[in-house]
């Protein structure tokens, strides 16, 4: 996790911006709907549709993340 990440995650939680949680969803979208692209079978609506859920979750949960593993697999059990 680098620096920035650090910050917008606890803007983030702290604040609940919205501006930083989006920096957040920039970075692992991709990682995110792939992801679910593989456990849909290649179902890419439902995948986006899934990906929407998890990160509308993750803003919902962000002041839970404890930071002791990266953020992205904080994401991805989620997803």
């Amino acid at each position: 996790m680098n620096e920035y990440e650090r910050q917008w995650i606890a803007k983030a939680a702290i604040k609940k911006d919205t501006k930083y949680f989006g920096y957040l969803v920039d970075e692992h979208q991709s990682t995110i709907r792939g992801y679910l692209r593989r456990l849909t079978k290649g179902n890419h609506a439902l995948a986006d549709d899934l990906a929407q859920e998890t990160f509308l979750m993750a803003f919902r949960k962000i002041s839970n993340y404890q930071a002791s593993g990266s953020f992205i697999s904080w994401l991805l059990s989620i997803a």
